[in-house]
């Protein structure tokens, strides 16, 4: 099985991010809209993400951005055409470079797709994320844990959010594609993308919210959630961890072996030290 940070560089909006030619630069100012996205969409995907943004920064600071009030009538006339045309060709259901149309069923009725407007805010969404989720992708180089995986995800869309609120909300508080996508693979499939979706966007409600937190702080208000939705709270996650334990501890079986009695006594009392602890944990009765 491929490492955690290679399975993530195949989902479909990794793939698909590949072929608009996205570029993460990290900047705060990029090249979209200046929403702290640094991707680098061209034409008719740059003109209706700019139709979009400019249709929220249109609002006042206390409406609710989370509504989407504009039709696709009003969507490809802010992007200065004349027919809904080039807007069902990008972004359509049967378009080739369109994200929507390459989910399958399940994640599409997880963001209650087909819409065409809904399928703009998401590949906006997606990219304006993209280089969030490239800094979270480098943090898990040379590591397969799948926790600090999902708790790394929720602090990074937490930190998304924050610095692009409007954004955030805007269509119900959708998460970005590549978030529930990638919260699928870290939890090897054993979620429904539509839990995963209701969960992400109680993260975002949490994040920029009228009690708007901090991404650590976000991340301690959902963390029981975080561990249910994904299973991390069954045996079957845990047996995982004891099985992976074989080969470490087989390891130190044959070392302490060979060390001398009275190193051997002082390792085996730091050993000792944490399998009372696991002892007691196992003895305790359930929530």
């Amino acid at each position: 099985m491929l490492p955690l940070a290679q399975q993530l560089e195949t989902t479909v909006v990794a793939r698909w991010g590949r072929e608009v030619r996205v570029e993460g630069t990290g900047s705060k100012g990029g090249p979209v809209a200046g929403r702290g996205s640094a991707a680098r969409p061209e034409g008719a995907r740059r003109r209706y993400f700019e139709a979009v943004l400019g249709e929220l920064d249109s609002r006042p600071p206390n409406a609710d951005h989370s509504v989407i009030h504009y039709t696709y009538e009003d969507l490809y006339r802010r992007a200065g055409n004349k027919s809904p045309s080039t807007l069902y060709y990008t972004f359509g259901g049967a378009a080739k470079g369109a994200l929507a149309r390459r989910f399958p069923r399940e994640t599409q009725l997880a963001f209650g797709l087909p819409d065409v407007v809904l399928n703009v805010v998401m590949e906006l969404k997606a990219l304006s994320h993209w280089p969030y989720r490239q800094g979270w992708l480098d943090e898990l180089t040379g590591t397969d844990d799948r926790r600090h995986a999902a708790e790394t995800l929720v602090r990074v869309l937490a930190g998304w959010a924050s610095v692009n609120p409007r954004l955030a909300a805007h269509g119900g508080y959708m998460p970005p594609a590549s978030a529930v996508e990638d919260l699928s693979v870290v939890c090897r499939q054993q979620a429904p993308a539509a839990a995963i979706a209701a969960f992400l966007r109680r993260v975002l409600m949490t994040a920029v919210g009228s009690r708007a937190a901090s991404p650590a702080d976000v991340l301690d208000v959902v963390h029981a959630e975080l561990m249910t939705v994904l299973g991390f709270d069954r045996p079957r996650y845990v047996l995982e961890l004891v099985h992976r334990l074989g080969e470490p501890l087989g390891e130190l079986e044959y070392l302490i072996a060979q060390l001398r009695p009275d190193d051997r006594a002082r390792v085996g009392a730091a050993l000792l030290v944490r399998l009372d602890g696991l002892r007691e944990v196992i003895g305790e009765e359930g929530p």
